[in-house]
C-alpha cells in the first residue's frame, strides 16, 4: 500500500506546519511527557519533534485505516514518515 497517494495522507500535508520547538514547549509546559511512549523497554521522545496535536490528529491510526496497537504491532515506516514532514 502506497500510502502517498491515500486522503489521509493528503490531509497530513495540509496540517499547519507547528511553530518553533521553543514555542511547543513554552506553550505546553507537559509536552515532554505527553508526547512520549513507551513499549517494554523500548521509549521514543518524539516531543522534540515537530508535531502537535494536529499532526498526531491527521496521522492517528484511525485516520490511516491502521490496526489498533494493542492488536498489532506499530506501524513504524508510517510514523517515521509522518514525523519526517513535521
Amino acid at each position: 500500500m502506497d500510502i502517498t497517494v491515500t486522503p489521509e495522507w493528503s490531509a497530513l500535508q495540509a496540517t499547519p506546519r507547528p511553530p518553533h520547538l521553543r514555542t511547543l514547549f513554552a506553550n505546553d509546559p507537559g509536552r515532554a511527557q505527553r508526547y512520549l511512549t513507551q513499549a517494554a523497554d523500548l521509549r521514543l521522545d518524539w516531543s522534540k519533534h515537530l508535531v502537535d496535536d494536529r499532526v498526531v490528529a491527521a496521522v492517528s491510526a484511525e485516520q490511516l485505516g491502521l490496526p489498533d496497537v494493542d492488536d498489532e504491532p506499530i506501524p513504524w515506516a508510517v510514523v517515521d514518515a509522518a514525523l519526517a514532514l513535521a
